[in-house]
């Protein structure tokens, strides 16, 4: 299973990076790659925090098993902590074994140059 992850924090927010501007580019960097994505959602969720459903949901389907690759439009809409972000890569990237795509910031853990 690929995951696209959506997240924005405020009705604000959405003008640069808009739910349906960053589901776009995951979906269409998925179709470049001939993958088709499930897309998980947090709207009007800060990035500050982790209790947000949708990223509980990402976590638990990696804990699975489930998921081989997340991706996200900016490493920003899966965290705004840095140290909540590396504990993400630690856990899912490096003990579940699951690759990670930051379109923004070119990061692509599936490819040796990415």
């Amino acid at each position: 299973m690929i995951i696209g992850y959506v997240r924005v924090s405020t009705k604000e927010q959405e003008d640069g990076a808009s739910p349906e501007r960053q589901e776009d580019m995951i979906r269409a960097h998925c179709a470049m790659h001939g993958l088709e994505p499930t897309i998980i959602t947090d709207l009007g969720k800060s990035g500050f925090k982790l209790q947000r459903p949708g990223y509980q949901r990402l976590l638990k389907l990696c804990a699975e098993g489930k998921v081989k690759c997340v991706i996200v439009y900016d490493l920003s809409r899966l965290s705004r902590r840095v140290r909540d972000t590396l504990e993400f890569f630690d856990t899912v990237v490096g003990k579940h074994g699951v690759d990670f795509v930051s379109l923004t910031q070119k990061i692509d853990t599936s490819s040796p140059i990415g």
